[in-house]
């Protein structure tokens, strides 16, 4: 085969061996999923549990310095923010610390990445406290004791004194149906039990179905927004504890300027001692912060744990002086110790928990896996979306089984873990032996620890999150789509709350998606000096059209979503065609005689009007000598006779056209829409190809635009090629009559440079080659 052959596309089939895909029958597909051999059996066994892959091929010498260190500085970093971020979920800060043990215990197991540190994180523990609130507003506490306070602390003192983690688990119903005192904290404690249960189920049923991709519908964008607004509540909901101010829960929408308003309101209320230790403890925890992130490399890539620095010294100076005693500050108060009994949580609060628990699945997951993609790919190994929703979910439940709340991955945190010299998930073993270490033996000890401390944690860790809106100029100059979708979403969630926010996110992104579908950046086409290739005529000012033949990419899949733009092209083509009144033919002899009138169907928008328009067609003169040459600059022209098409006809035609379609060119009209083809009225043409290179699949309403396309042509005796076109594609035209079989005269061609070869050779013979696409 020749470069300058013209190549159909079943002769490209035929030159290059094409092997068409199996068709197998559903009944064939459900036999073969049922049907698993005992190998096939075995590596579903594994999937499920990653660890009975890695563990027998763990090397002592090689992993285990690595994994110990990895997972004693992760657990040092862990104890702090998992106390924290407890506190944030609207629990106390011990039941951080079992989240700190179990999750990563479980994950251990079933987890596909080496690296992520499944535990506590900001935005999880913040979306987890907003439910809480939500649902204590429609179904308050039963609470019967009286000596129990607003204050979370005194609460706690109450519930927890004098017992051990395995005697605090209740669900709902025994706490409604009992008739023994009921402590707000232990209501909130089951509510938030049932929730990271349900939570976990929810997971593990998307990862049952396979259903891991959900996680490509958060864009980072949206992440990055959305991450941003909860920032802002993480922010908030520590500013009571940096004024000792005990602000009401407000509700959503506008949940953030409430409290201000309530904040700036109550200001004098304001315990400077409070305010004092907050600043103290800030003071400390940047500098050093800053200094973990500058000296990384000569730390050895090992943090100074600052954050359990400021928990052991903020403790012993407050048992010192009494702080709680002297200067009524909120401390800790009496931490239970040992593990907490199993409990199943009252499933009873699911239906009001529901719409709360699928935004907290999916924000976790997309966290995690985000994550843990980033690490893998940089240490070159693989991880299973599917798998991580199975292992997420089954933490969840574990977490919502012995006194925790819903967990994640955290990018600080897993940072810290890879950087440090974590070589398997063997690392997180160590750091549950650190965690189990301080639950069982130094957890009583820590009572007298300010709440304002913890509060100064968690305001230094989200620092990182606030200063995500330092990417919107990047955005705004990359791609305004995503700089539209963050500042959609970070709105939505600052005014609107957390998980309304996040679907009014998820529905603008899916908006601009569609909207960068539906109006799809049509170009005409034209080719490049001697060469092949053909580009973008506006864009490329050396690119000249070949004479005779109008080249169009429409770069989008024709779908139910498109299918008005591309109506919109074949309409301009069209008016275009019929303003010419000497089409060009074949070489020496007149064209094709039209007398009678065509009527040119518009296809139907999807409303199912349709627009008939009647023209008369005029005889048309003697044809234009076409020379022998394919590329457009060797200026393949028209004979005199055709100048006499005069401007002010073209003009006419054009201003027809444009007011039809709603937009005018020109001195003070519309302007035309940045990503409408125009084409130009002075190059007729007798063959019209399109390249189909950027169609990836097609629906039932874009092969029926495809057809009637072709068919309008037809009428207006133009050759149609279709060109680039996809095996499966081509396949669904052929079913649908728009191609044709092989076995007739009608062809299409695998590229546009065949396309126009074609189209060339045919003009020059006189001989209009069938068009390969079906004119009824």
């Amino acid at each position: 085969m020749e470069y300058n052959d013209v190549l159909t596309e079943d002769d490209f089939r035929d030159q290059f061996s094409y092997v068409a895909p199996q068709r197998t029958s559903l009944k064939e597909r459900a036999k073969q999923s049922i049907h698993c051999s005992k190998q096939c059996a075995c590596n579903v066994f594994l999937s499920f549990f990653p660890i009975l892959t890695w563990f027998p091929k763990y090397k002592l010498k090689n992993y285990l310095p690595g994994d110990i260190i990895g997972g004693v500085t992760t657990a040092i970093v862990r104890i702090p923010q998992s106390l924290a971020y407890g506190l944030l979920a609207g629990l106390q800060p011990i039941n951080g610390m079992y989240v700190a043990f179990f999750a990563p215990l479980v994950y251990t197991f079933l987890g596909t990445s080496r690296h992520v540190s499944v535990g506590t994180f900001a935005v999880i523990s913040l979306m987890l406290g907003s439910a809480l609130e939500n649902y204590l507003s429609i179904h308050p506490a039963p609470v019967t004791n009286s000596s129990s306070s607003n204050s979370i602390a005194i609460a706690t003192t109450a519930s927890y004194s004098g017992t051990t983690a395995s005697e605090l688990g209740t669900t709902i119903a025994e706490l409604t149906n009992s008739n023994t005192p009921v402590t707000e904290e232990s209501y909130k404690l089951a509510v938030i039990g049932a929730l990271t249960l349900l939570v976990g189920l929810i997971q593990i049923g998307l990862g049952f179905f396979r259903l891991g991709f959900v996680a490509i519908f958060l864009s980072d964008s949206l992440v990055s927004g959305f991450t941003t607004g909860a920032a802002l509540f993480v922010f908030t909901a520590q500013v009571k504890y940096f004024f000792g101010i005990p602000l009401n829960r407000q509700s959503s929408p506008f949940a953030l300027i409430k409290t201000y308003i309530e904040l700036f309101s109550r200001i004098q209320e304001t315990k400077w001692s409070e305010v004092i230790i907050s600043v103290v403890c800030l003071a400390v925890l940047y500098p050093v912060k800053l200094i973990n992130v500058k000296y990384k490399k000569k730390l050895h890539n090992i943090p100074i744990p600052i954050e359990l620095i400021v928990v052991v010294i903020g403790t012993i100076i407050s048992w010192a002086a009494d702080f709680k005693g002297r200067f009524n500050v909120d401390v800790v108060n009496a931490i239970p110790s040992g593990l907490p009994a199993p409990q199943v949580p009252d499933i009873s609060t699911w239906s009001s928990l529901i719409g709360d628990a699928f935004p907290i699945a999916i924000v976790s997951f997309a966290i995690t896996v985000s994550i843990g993609k980033l690490f893998a790919k940089r240490h070159n190994y693989k991880i299973s979306p599917n798998q991580e929703l199975f292992a997420l979910g089954v933490s969840q439940i574990a977490c919502g089984m012995f006194q925790g709340h819903a967990c994640s991955g955290a990018l600080a945190r897993s940072s810290v873990k890879e950087s440090s010299g974590t070589k398997t998930q063997f690392s997180d073993v160590v750091s549950c032996i650190v965690i189990l270490f301080v639950l069982l033996l130094i957890g009583q000890y820590l009572a007298p620890l300010p709440v304002a401390c913890l509060s100064s944690i968690i305001l230094i860790n989200i620092r990182g999150l606030l200063k995500q809106v330092t990417i919107l100029p990047r955005l705004w100059a990359l791609s305004k789509p995503d700089f539209v979708v963050w500042v959609i979403t970070f709105t939505a969630v600052a005014l609107l709350g957390v998980a309304l926010g996040l679907a009014i996110g998820v529905l603008g992104l899916l908006i601009t998606v569609v909207l960068s579908v539906y109006n799809p950046q049509t170009t005409v086409r034209g080719g490049l000096g001697d060469t092949d290739i053909y580009r973008d005529i506006e864009k490329f000012k050396k690119a000249k059209e070949v004479p005779g033949i109008k080249i169009i990419r429409f770069p989008q899949s024709p779908f139910f979503g498109n299918v008005a733009a591309l109506q919109e092209v074949s309409s301009e083509a069209m008016f275009v065609s019929k303003s010419c009144d000497q089409p060009l033919g074949g070489t020496g002899e007149r064209s094709h005689l039209l007398d009678e009138r065509i009527e040119l169907k518009e296809i139907s928008q999807r409303d199912d009007e349709t627009i008939s328009v009647i023209n008369d067609v005029k005889e048309a003169n003697d044809a234009p000598n076409v020379t022998n040459t394919l590329h457009p600059n060797n200026n393949l022209t028209a004979s005199a006779n055709t100048s006499d098409v005069g401007n002010n006809d073209d003009d006419h035609v054009a201003e027809s056209r444009d007011a039809e379609s709603g937009h005018v060119n020109g001195k003070g009209g519309k302007r035309r829409s940045p990503n409408r083809v125009s084409l130009d009225p002075n190059h007729c043409f007798h063959t019209i190809i399109f390249d189909c290179s950027g169609w990836t699949f097609i629906d039932l309403m874009g092969m029926e635009a495809v057809r009637q396309i072709c068919t309008d042509f037809g009428k207006l005796n133009l050759q149609v090629f279709l060109a680039s076109v996809q095996p499966g594609i081509m396949s669904k035209l052929v079913k649908v009559g728009v191609v044709t079989s092989r076995d007739s005269d009608e062809e299409s061609l695998a590229t546009v440079f065949s396309s126009v070869r074609f189209a060339v050779e045919a003009a020059k013979r006189s001989d209009r080659h069938k068009p390969f696409v079906t004119s009824a």
